[in-house]
C-alpha cells in the first residue's frame, strides 16, 4: 500500500491482545491512536515505510504492556511516538529507527513499579517522565546510536 493510513482504536476492558501494522511504500504518513483501560492488555503498534510515523498510546489500567516499533527514513519528518501509562506493572518498550526520531515516554504507577526500554537509531530525541507513589520506580533504559 503507498500509505496515508489513520487508526483509532478504543478499548475497555482487559486480557486483550491489540496488535496494528501501518505498511506504506510512498511517502504517504501513518498515524496511530490507541487507548486502552484495563488490566493485562498487550498493546503493539508496528508502522514503516519511507514516510512519516506518528504513535500515540495512551493506557490506564495494571499490568499493561506497550510495545512501539517505527522505522522510517525520512529526516525531516521522521518518527513521533508518545505513550503514556498510568496504573501499577505497566511497561514501555519504543524502538524507533530511520531519520528524525522523537519519543515522549510518561510512566505514572501507583505502587509497582513500571519499566521503560527506548532504542532510538539515527536521529534522536526523546523525553521520559515517571511519577512514582513508592519507591519502586522501576527500572529506564535508553539505547541510542547511528
Amino acid at each position: 500500500d503507498t500509505g496515508q493510513h489513520y487508526q483509532l482504536i478504543w478499548v475497555n476492558g482487559g486480557s486483550n491482545n491489540i496488535t496494528t501494522v501501518q505498511e506504506g511504500t510512498n511517502y504517504q504518513p501513518q498515524f496511530g491512536v490507541i487507548a486502552v483501560n484495563g488490566t493485562g492488555n498487550n498493546i503493539q503498534q508496528t508502522q514503516t515505510g519511507s514516510a512519516s510515523h506518528q504513535s500515540f498510546i495512551n493506557v490506564s489500567g495494571n499490568y499493561n504492556t506497550v510495545a512501539v516499533s517505527q522505522n522510517g527514513t525520512t529526516a525531516n519528518q521522521g518518527n513521533y511516538s508518545s505513550v503514556t501509562t498510568s496504573g501499577n506493572n505497566n511497561s514501555a518498550n519504543v524502538t524507533q529507527t530511520g531519520a528524525g526520531n522523537n519519543a515522549n515516554i510518561t510512566l505514572i504507577n501507583a505502587g509497582a513499579p513500571a519499566t521503560v526500554n527506548l532504542t532510538q537509531t539515527g536521529g534522536q530525541s526523546y523525553g521520559i517522565t515517571q511519577t512514582c507513589y513508592t519507591t519502586a520506580c522501576g527500572t529506564i533504559t535508553v539505547r541510542q546510536g547511528n
